[in-house]
């Protein structure tokens, strides 16, 4: 072992956590949302182990490091920001000779290799970081040395990770720290980036992974892939876990008034969705969810409502029955009108998730969509609306669609390329992409937003698409 030798003896070990570091921060400008994960990992390890002491660093605010005196430092990769993470890790590994680098997070267990081959990291955690991030500090402390952290020479492991069980997936997240996450300070970001009053909130991942399996998204298949298993058990935050943990954020953070379960699909288990809203009554929260519109119908909406739901958000993605089949989004578009109305009865807000310009779409498809868009606006249903079909690792897209890639430069003057994002492949609907791609980002500098929210950006979306069409 070259690296953490000197630290065996040590009563307590250092770990640095540091967020993604995109060019414009999402979580920040956004969501005003810490990295729930990181601190997912610090509340767990600090729990299990008193000689451990995790910092966790948001690069989406103003921030300093100071590089020395951190025994292991990870840091948490995401595909829009993973050049920068590379980045990252590297002036981390010139600042610090002796610690141990570790890469995580869902772009990196879906694309390990990049990250490997062009930055100087010394390993890469499949899935969730909890246990191995424990397994590495106890053989440091040499507790429990049960594992082999000895660094062979030329030879590289691919060790996969083991699913969490339901009961483990519960203990790692009651040990959740909102007592030590800076909630206000987000609140503020969020405000002064949209310069209007905020709620105070805080958002949880209730729900492991979603089972879905469209062709899109590398969250599916997240954690089979680190596990090496073709489907992994669904984990969800038990009712009692969570409405403990928003009692003790609560008594942290008075302002705290309403919570987003921002997971694949909060009503995955109904009975679960309704006695967590039930148990939490005492809160006199207003919550925020993101579900699927096959779990929607008239009965269920009505019952949210009456327990505080005010806000609904559905992943419909495209308005095209053939596009959807094509994306193994199995539903019926038509239903977001039913679903519409059903809201608006209940007095819920829908937000509606589009993807705008996906590779199978046609021509006469395109103009239906930007229709479309157009009825939901006259109908004030917010929409967010991602321009572009993103090529995520490991995912159906980036191994069969044409994709536009950007290239990079490694710690070693290699090149590097990451795939962004595909291409139309319609003659005519690629031409009205290349234009919009032009004109789309000028229109948004001209605009007076201050982040990129996507429930803000629509509209500027929706003018440009209708003047591309327009003038081809």
């Amino acid at each position: 072992m070259e690296r953490g030798d000197n630290i065996i003896e040590k009563r307590l070990i250092k770990l640095l956590l540091i967020t993604p570091t995109p060019d414009t921060n999402p979580n920040i400008t956004n969501y005003s949302s810490p990295n729930i994960g990181l601190y997912r990992i610090k509340g767990y390890l600090e729990a299990k182990i008193p000689q451990c002491n995790v910092t966790v660093i948001d690069t989406g605010l103003e921030y300093h490091i100071d590089w020395k005196n951190w025994d292991i430092i990870g840091v948490s990769c995401l595909h829009d920001s993973l050049h920068n993470d590379i980045e990252m890790i590297n002036v981390a590994r010139d600042n610090n000779p002796d610690a141990s680098i570790f890469a995580g997070g869902i772009e990196a267990t879906v694309n390990y290799q990049t990250i490997l081959d062009n930055s100087k990291v010394d390993g890469v955690i499949l899935g969730a970081g909890e246990k191995p991030f424990k397994n590495i500090i106890e053989t440091m402390l040499n507790i429990n040395p049960i594992y082999s952290f000895d660094w062979i020479p030329g030879l590289v492991l691919r060790n996969h990770a083991i699913p969490l069980t339901q009961e483990e997936f519960d203990e790692i997240w009651s040990y959740y720290p909102v007592d030590q996450i800076p909630l206000e300070m987000y609140w503020d970001e969020i405000i002064k980036n949209r310069n209007e009053p905020y709620i105070g909130n805080i958002r949880l991942v209730d729900i492991s992974h979603c089972t879905r399996n469209c062709i899109f998204c590398s969250v599916s298949s997240f954690n089979s892939i680190a596990c090496g298993q073709a489907t992994v058990p669904v984990n969800m935050i038990s009712p009692e876990v969570i409405v403990n943990l928003l009692t003790k954020a609560k008594q942290y953070h008075p302002e705290l008034k309403r919570c987003y379960f921002c997971g694949d699909d909060f009503l995955w288990d109904k009975d679960r969705a309704i006695k967590i809203l039930e148990l939490a009554e005492p809160l006199n929260f207003t919550w925020l969810i993101q579900t699927g519109m096959l779990t929607l119908d008239e009965q269920i909406i009505n019952r949210l409502a009456g327990l505080g739901v005010n806000h609904i958000t559905v992943g419909l993605e495209s308005f095209i029955p053939r596009v959807l089949t094509y994306l193994k989004k199995h539903q019926n578009p038509e239903k977001i009108w039913q679903v519409a109305e059903w809201c608006r009865q209940t007095k819920i807000n829908l937000y509606v998730l589009i993807i705008l310009f996906i590779p199978e779409l046609t021509y006469t498809e395109l103009t239906e969509t930007y229709n479309k868009l157009r009825q939901l606006q006259e109908h004030q249903i917010d929409i967010s609306i991602e321009p572009y079909m993103m090529s995520y690792p490991q995912t159906w897209i980036s191994n069969h669609e044409q994709c536009i890639s950007d290239q990079y430069k490694n710690y070693i003057g290699k090149e590097y390329k990451i795939d962004q994002i595909a291409i139309p492949q319609d003659k005519k609907v690629r031409q009205i992409f290349n234009a919009f791609r032009e004109f789309y980002p000028r229109s948004l500098a001209k605009s007076e937003l201050h982040h990129k929210f996507k429930g803000f950006t629509s509209t500027i979306i929706i003018d440009v698409l209708g003047q591309c069409l327009k003038y081809g």
